[in-house]
């Protein structure tokens, strides 16, 4: 990441289910979308 000119950013990391568990019997088929927030380091 700090290679690519980014640092890690303020807000800490989350994460997104596109798929509801409860829903989803199979967890194989189960989506999670992680976010690491990053900001520039100029």
């Amino acid at each position: 990441m700090a290679q690519q000119g980014y640092i890690p950013g303020l807000q800490a990391p989350f994460e997104i289910y596109k798929t509801d568990p409860a829903l989803t019997p199979n967890p194989a088929d189960n989506i999670t979308e992680i976010y690491l927030p990053v900001v520039e380091n100029d």
